[in-house]
């Protein structure tokens, strides 16, 4: 045999022994909790219910919307839908009560395995649809806080030059 059919042959056997163990690991896992990727579906519904706030107090700000709120609202409607299908794709994955044992985790764990791909690609989303969504949020504070720095230097302009001498010294302390 050639060298690189027999490497050919040994990456196949490597790959058939990590997906056993993947297998191995998932159902474990299902026979444990119920579900594949239990804090997964913890994390999804607590990134939803914060967008569903973020969306409800952003709804309450009167119309025409800025651009950034605006854009803050809908990452945080993309949030919320996919929180939702991920918690139905695990939901889909997840053992009844009344079915737990080691030929429904089997069962399920094949599942798991073919809808890997579906279950990564909803994690990713949120992922991203979060980082966004910390970044627009840290965006506005940021110009909230340069907005507030100046009116209080206006008003720190207003005071008298000896009110201002003494409060540089304190703060150079």
């Amino acid at each position: 045999m050639e060298a690189l059919a027999i490497f050919g042959i040994a990456c196949n056997v490597m790959q058939t022994i990590n997906f056993a163990h993947e297998t191995i690991s998932i159902v474990k896992r299902i026979h444990q909790s119920g579900s594949p990727e239990q804090g997964l579906v913890e994390i999804g519904q607590h990134l939803s219910e914060a967008a569903g706030n973020l969306h409800q107090e952003l709804s309450k700000r009167p119309k025409p919307l800025k651009k950034p709120e605006h854009d803050l609202i809908e990452t945080a409607r993309k949030c919320m839908v996919a929180a939702k299908e991920l918690k139905e794709e695990v939901d889909y994955l997840s053992i009844p009560d009344n079915r737990k044992g080691f030929r429904a985790s089997t069962a399920v764990a094949a599942k798991a395995i073919w809808r890997k791909r579906r279950l990564q690609r909803l994690e990713k989303a949120l992922t991203d649809y979060q980082r966004i969504m910390e970044t627009e949020v840290l965006l506005r504070i940021n110009i909230t806080l340069d907005a507030v720095e100046i009116q209080q230097q206006e008003g720190f302009n207003h005071l008298s030059e000896q009110l201002r001498v003494f409060i540089q010294q304190i703060k150079s302390l």
